[in-house]
């Protein structure tokens, strides 16, 4: 049980500081935000810039800032899962899954709080918020007695799926941001 939660904390930490790599080279004809595939989300917002690199920037710090704050609240809620998991107790568990739901709450309500001004990042948000109520669903799978090894598997399959997903989309935005620009 405790190696798949350290297994999702470490997938969610290592989503959340992805975009700090350094970026690979890029060639000129990516450059362009058209390059980059769309993953799918319910719709696109007209009212939200394209292609412009400025907002992405500005929207892609935001969204990085955001994450590496809630990360130390993370850590924080996987030692009292641990310590729950550990004694097994049940009004400790019963707190960790409290604190979760809250948590995941929090985190999906400040992303919706960002003043998104591009698309491109608009698509990042969202696919960030399945992501954190998957893996809220995840845990909380993880720690009933006993697990349902299906819906697990499950639950961690689509939870890999994403997270590689938003890894790869969040590099190329990066790769984007760090172009060089034409004059």
């Amino acid at each position: 049980m405790k190696k798949l939660l350290i297994i999702i904390f470490c997938s969610s930490a290592f989503t959340l500081t992805a975009c700090n790599e350094k970026p690979k080279e890029v060639t000129p004809q990516k450059t362009t935000a058209e390059s980059i595939p769309n993953p799918i989300v319910p719709t696109v917002l007209t009212n939200l810039s394209h292609n412009n690199i400025a907002d992405i920037r500005s929207d892609f710090q935001s969204v990085q800032r955001l994450m590496n704050n809630m990360a130390t609240e993370s850590s924080a809620i996987e030692k009292k899962f641990e310590s729950a998991a550990a004694t097994g107790n049940a009004d400790a568990i019963a707190e960790v899954k409290t604190a979760l739901a809250d948590f995941t709450t929090r985190i999906n309500q400040s992303l919706d709080d960002l003043p998104i001004q591009s698309n491109e990042v608009y698509i990042v948000r969202y696919k960030l918020k399945q992501l954190n109520k998957l893996h809220a669903d995840l845990i909380i799978v993880e720690m009933e007695p006993p697990p349902d090894p299906t819906k697990l598997a499950e639950l961690t399959a689509e939870s890999e799926k994403q997270q590689q997903q938003i890894q790869e989309y969040m590099m190329q935005l990066q790769q984007l941001i760090n172009a060089p620009q034409p004059q």
